[in-house]
């Protein structure tokens, strides 16, 4: 296949996957439900992580005002956390949300949306949104999807609205049913997930009326709400245990030893030291220049100031819009795609613009890929050792930041979430720069190939293989365990590496170069 058709081939695949994408989205759907629970209806949850530790609790309570229903959220201390005013239609009025010392404000007219923020010291500042139509409060939706005629391959969109985060589709998808045992007892269910853009959270609801919420997993937040007990109207009987088992205050959570030695011992010697062993390796083995080391860094360091501005400008990075709104898997293929074509292009510059004195060899493609993978690593690496140093310095001298009340609660909790971490987890950060490096040494082979052979259709190659790379890995991160996106990720980067060493033998000028040499010594003989 010609460059010229890789090229054409390349944005064809992007636009037939970002419209098959808008495609799939859907129409958002009008809110016209009806309520499936009581006047007095009281839900109590346990906040728990990956661990089982109970970090917290939650409850609601529905109550009926005048033609309304309101929607009480309670906090673990019993104290009113926020509140949903709805339609008989289950449509939202207008509601009020607090956290973190915080508080947003929503009120709900038939164009727009006025949100009002009220900070720790009072400023408020105000925005009005367009309101779209099947326009659902993030506060409501959790109990409100209850009331959906729920059933195997059931799905719906709607669009979310944040006081926090702004205008967000999403869709609710059934994938099937499950026995699901909580402390409230044991319950058959309907599994959906709720997707918006790359991040799909879990719920599942009873199938028996009144429907509960029986579970919700948020995997971004590393929480899941299980259902403790729960009333079914005022002066019912209450169902499972009412009183809240202890919850930790936050700080709680001791320093994990072993989480911090293989944090120290394995994932930054990794990150950090195996990038410049290598490249010491390699000036030896190959006899190859630390400027190819370093001219690669540079490579990856210009290519950002790319990247990460594009991304932004997609939307793949800050709050979710453009881009990041795409079906995980269309998303991941534009994420890929960006990285591709940022990092191949800038290697293709360093290569052929910046380094066009060199003689373009198999060896030097190599060190050149060591130093653009290795300094990803390193900058990662020490990114890694500061916030281990921090997380210490917080847990042994928690005051030493100088913050009180709701802010200081607010960074103890982010402690305990970091020492609640697998012990595993760093071993899998280390092994993931290790392969990384492995995937950059075989791309800068097939940019350097396109240089000295001047063959497009090898970058084409490099940028292809980068964005299925990428795309792999966002997938994976996003629905499966991190040492099966690792394994992935592995196999991705030993096939470019094994094609890396089948073009170890190919022509290149190098070969060329030392065949006349040899040719002019026997001919001098």
């Amino acid at each position: 296949m010609s460059a010229h058709s890789l090229h054409n081939l390349a944005f064809v695949f992007l636009a037939a996957a970002v419209f098959t994408a808008l495609g799939c989205a859907g129409e958002p759907q009008p809110v016209d439900l009806k309520a499936v629970w009581q006047a007095g209806e009281v839900t109590r949850y346990d906040i728990v992580v990956d661990d089982g530790s109970v970090v917290g609790a939650a409850a609601w309570e529905m109550k009926r005002e005048d033609e309304h229903w309101v929607m009480l959220r309670v906090d673990g201390h019993g104290k009113a956390s926020g509140e949903m005013v709805l339609d008989d239609n289950l449509r939202p009025i207008r509601g009020w949300r607090e956290q973190g010392g915080l508080r947003a404000e929503a009120v709900y007219k038939p164009e727009e949306v006025l949100i009002t923020r009220i900070g720790a010291d009072g400023k408020k500042k105000n925005e009005t949104l367009a309101r779209p139509a099947g326009a659902m409060d993030n506060e409501q939706g959790l109990q409100t999807f209850r009331c959906l005629p729920l059933a195997t391959g059931f799905r719906a969109n709607y669009t979310n609205i944040s006081a926090a985060g702004g205008t967000i589709p999403f869709s609710v998808v059934v994938v099937g049913e499950e026995t699901v045992s909580v402390p409230a007892g044991s319950f058959e269910t309907w599994h959906a997930n709720l997707e918006f853009g790359a991040v799909r959270h879990q719920v599942w609801y009873g199938k028996q009326a009144p429907h509960l919420l029986v579970k919700y997993k948020n995997p971004t937040a590393g929480k899941t709400f299980v259902l403790r007990s729960w009333r079914e109207k005022k002066d019912g009987p209450d169902h499972g245990t009412v009183e809240a088992p202890p919850i930790p205050a936050p700080g709680s959570q001791p320093i994990s030893w072993t989480f911090a030695a293989i944090m120290g011992l394995v994932q930054l010697p990794l990150m950090s030291l195996f990038p410049i062993v290598l490249g010491f390796f390699l000036v030896r083995k190959l006899k190859v220049s630390w400027k190819l080391w370093i001219a690669g860094a540079v490579a990856f360091i210009a290519s950002q100031v790319v990247h990460l501005p594009l991304n932004w400008a997609i939307g793949l990075m800050g709050a979710p819009r453009g881009a990041g709104l795409l079906p995980l898997p269309y998303m991941a293929v534009v994420a890929g795609l960006s990285a591709g074509v940022c990092e191949e292009v800038a290697r293709y510059v360093a290569l052929s613009v910046a380094l066009r004195k060199i003689r373009h060899s198999w060896n030097e493609a190599v060190q050149f890929g060591a130093g653009h993978g290795g300094i990803e690593a390193m900058i990662l690496g020490a990114l890694v050792g500061i916030n281990l140093v921090v997380m210490i310095v917080l847990k042994s001298y928690p005051t030493s930041l100088g913050l009180e009340g709701e802010a200081l609660n607010q960074t103890l909790a982010a402690s305990d979430a970091f020492w609640r971490g697998a012990w595993h987890a760093p071993l899998a950060g280390g092994v993931e720069r290790v392969v990384a490096i492995g995937a950059h040494i075989g791309m800068s082979v097939l940019v350097m190939r396109a240089i000295a052979c001047r063959k497009l259709a090898y970058l084409f190659a490099a940028i292809l293989a980068h964005t299925v790379l990428d795309a792999v890995a966002v997938v994976s991160a996003a629905l499966l365990g991190i040492w099966s996106t690792e394994l992935l990720v592995a196999v991705c980067a030993a096939v470019l590496l094994a094609i890396a060493f089948g073009l170890r033998k190919a022509s290149w000028p190098e070969n060329a170069l030392d065949e006349a040499l040899e040719q002019a010594k026997v001919t001098n003989r």
